[in-house]
């Protein structure tokens, strides 16, 4: 019980008091302060680098015969879904 009288004692003693710091530039209004305007100062559009790019994923195409490719059935980069025909073979020659 005396501890915490001694803290209360201590905490209500620093309260209340003004250091002549504290006091400077202040006015009835409020503190004085500084005030600076914002704006904008131009950055780099581009920027030219140098280095590798590798795809986060790969893929193996193989195909069961050789031959001529007829048609590419997709565009680089699409998506596509399990059993979708990417390209055709030419089979004249396999039938010759």
């Amino acid at each position: 019980m005396g501890l915490c009288l001694m803290g209360l004692s201590l905490a209500f003693t620093g309260c209340g008091r003004q250091t002549e710091d504290a006091d400077k530039g202040a006015t009835k209004e409020g503190r004085s302060v500084r005030v600076a305007v914002v704006s904008a100062t131009p950055g780099w559009d581009e920027e030219e680098v140098v280095g590798n790019v590798e795809a986060a994923q790969k893929a193996v195409l193989s195909a069961k015969v050789t031959g001529v490719m007829d048609a590419i059935k997709v565009a680089p980069g699409s998506k596509i879904t399990f059993g979708e025909v990417l390209a055709t073979i030419d089979a004249r020659e396999m039938h010759a």
